[in-house]
C-alpha cells in the first residue's frame, strides 16, 4: 500500500497504530461473526454485531519501520516505544515482552525493530509487516536495494502471515528516481491497463492542483489546501464538511449529511475540514506566503502536487494547463 498526504497529515502516528495493531491485534480476516461473539484484550471486551469481520493475530510477527537515516527510523520507532512503556501496553512486559531503544520482543515471538538502509538490505528477513516512511527520500542506490531485498522477502511467509508494505511519503521531486516516484509511475501503469500481470498495489493519494499565477490569490489558496488536507484540516466553526464533486465545501449534519442531502457515500464526495482537525490551514498560508518561500515547495508539501524541477525546460502548470495533457 502507497499512502501520499501533505506534510502534516500524521502518516508517522498512522504508522505507529497500524505497527502496534500488526503486533499485538487480530490483524488479518478470519471470517464473519456470529451472534454473541466477542473479543477481549487486556480486560477490554469488544461484542460484534452479526456479520462483522472477525480478525486472527498474525503468528510471531517481524515487523521492521524502514528509513534512510537512524533518526528518521526512530521517528516512528520512538512512538512505538512510548506506547510499549506507558499506557494500557506496558503491562505486556509483565508477559514476555521485552523494550528496548532497539528491538522490541513481543510476548508470544515476533519482534519489530527500527533499520536503515545498511542493516535491510541483507537477505534473509522473514517480515510479515515493513512501514517505510518518506520514500520520496528513497533516492541513493542502497535505498533502492533496501526497498527491493523487503519485498523480496515478503513471499516467505505469505501463506502464513499475508505480509505487505506500507509506504508513506509526500509529494517526490521530479527528477531524483527516489522510490516514491517508481512508485507512481507503476501506479500510471496499472491504471493506463499497460501493467498485465502485477496488481499488487493500493495507491491512496491525496492532493490539490493550483497554478502558480493563482497563488497569490488567497481564496483559491485556502480551498486547494482543505482539498489536498481534507478532515485533518481543523474547521474555524467546530463543524464537519465535505467537498462537493463541483468543488463547493458544505457542511454536514449529525449523520453526516449536507442540506442538499449529500454525504461520503455519493461518489466524487470527499472529506472536507473537520472539528477533529489538528491542521491550521491559515497558519500554513502564512508560511506559503513568506517572502523567502518557495512556491514549488508549497506545491509539493502542501498540495501534495507535482511541482517543476529548476532546471525543467517546461514549468509544470505551463505543462499542465495544456489541452492535450488535460484530455489525457
Amino acid at each position: 500500500m502507497s499512502l501520499w498526504r501533505p506534510k502534516g497529515c500524521n502518516k508517522s502516528g498512522l504508522g505507529n497504530d497500524l505497527a502496534l495493531f500488526e503486533a499485538f491485534g487480530p490483524c488479518r480476516f478470519d471470517h464473519w461473526a456470529k451472534p454473541g461473539e466477542t473479543y477481549t484484550f487486556l480486560g477490554q471486551t469488544y461484542y460484534y454485531l452479526p456479520g462483522e469481520p472477525v480478525g486472527r493475530p498474525v503468528q510471531r510477527p517481524e515487523i521492521l519501520c524502514l528509513a534512510t537515516s537512524e533518526d528518521q527510523s526512530g521517528n516512528i520507532f520512538d512512538s512505538i516505544y512510548y506506547n510499549c512503556t506507558s499506557g494500557p501496553l506496558a503491562q505486556l512486559q509483565g508477559f514476555g515482552m521485552e523494550v528496548t531503544k532497539t528491538r522490541i520482543g513481543l510476548p508470544e515471538g515476533g519482534e519489530i525493530i527500527p533499520t536503515t538502509s545498511g542493516d535491510a538490505s541483507k537477505d534473509g528477513g522473514l517480515e510479515t509487516f515493513a512501514l517505510m516512511d518518506e520514500v520520496h527520500l528513497y533516492t541513493l542506490p542502497k535505498h533502492h536495494s533496501m526497498y527491493k531485498t523487503v519485498q523480496r522477502n515478503l513471499p516467505k511467509r505469505s501463506l502464513d502471515a499475508d505480509p505487505w508494505v506500507l509506504e508513506m511519503t509526500t509529494y517526490f521531486r521530479p527528477g531524483q528516481n527516489s522510490v516514491a516516484e517508481n512508485t507512481l509511475k507503476i501506479a500510471e501503469d496499472i491504471q493506463a491497463g499497460r501493467s498485465k500481470h502485477y496488481k499488487g498495489l493500493y495507491f491512496d493519494y491525496r492532493y490539490s492542483t493550483l497554478p502558480i499565477e493563482d497563488f497569490p490569490d488567497e481564496k483559491k489558496l485556502e480551498h486547494a489546501l482543505y482539498e489536498s488536507y481534507g478532515s485533518a484540516a481543523h474547521s474555524d466553526d467546530g463543524k464537519d464538511y465535505i467537498i462537493l464533486p463541483d468543488g463547493r465545501i458544505e457542511a454536514v449534519d449529525a449523520d453526516g449529511y449536507s442540506v442538499e442531502g449529500f454525504s461520503l457515500r455519493d461518489d466524487g464526495v470527499e472529506p472536507g475540514p473537520s472539528k477533529d482537525g489538528w491542521v491550521d490551514i491559515h497558519g500554513l498560508m502564512g508560511q506559503i506566503y513568506q517572502p523567502d518561500s518557495d512556491p514549488n515547495d508549497s506545491i509539493r508539501y502542501y498540495l501534495n502536487s507535482r511541482a517543476s524541477s529548476e532546471d525543467s525546460w517546461l514549468t509544470e502548470p505551463a505543462i499542465q494547463s495544456h489541452l492535450a495533457y488535460r484530455d489525457l
